[in-house]
């Protein structure tokens, strides 16, 4: 879903693997190797697209790539409004995170800790809503 977003739009993102939502045990099995079916798909979408990946933890490029979402939601929205957003979900019972932004460049997705490029047009951060953290602290460098 975010690449078609980024292709739509196009912009890049840059995403922050440390603050990816996972559900309980979920690392853990893709630790273990264990991987959905859909895997190899997704791995093969974003082949070529995706930088920063070398040295990032395995499992955590796996969570990236996982069809198994849980009904997760991906969205973007202006800078601006992004805390009241998240604010507002967090006050409905909706524990959501940022988990990057979009950046200028071409459609492709950055992973931290390569070095932010600037940003494009009004549209600032991605986000993620996060099913097993509620409460958890969104460190300023996924924003």
């Amino acid at each position: 879903h975010l690449l078609e977003m980024l292709d739509a739009s196009g912009c890049g993102a840059e995403l922050d693997l440390s603050v990816l939502p996972a559900l309980p045990g979920a690392l853990e099995a893709l630790r273990a190797g264990i991987r959905s079916t859909g895997h190899p798909g997704n791995a093969a979408a974003v082949a070529g697209r995706m930088d920063g990946a070398e040295g990032a933890p395995e499992e955590r490029l796996a969570l990236l790539l996982d069809p198994q979402t849980s009904g997760g939601l991906l969205a973007a929205l202006p800078a601006e409004r992004a805390d009241a957003a998240l604010a507002a979900l967090g006050g409905g019972g909706i524990a959501a995170v940022a988990i990057g932004r979009v950046v200028a460049g071409p459609p492709r997705i950055r992973l931290q800790p390569t070095p932010p490029p600037r940003r494009c047009g009004h549209h600032a951060r991605v986000h993620r809503d996060d099913p097993a953290g509620a409460g958890r602290p969104v460190p300023a460098a996924a924003r």
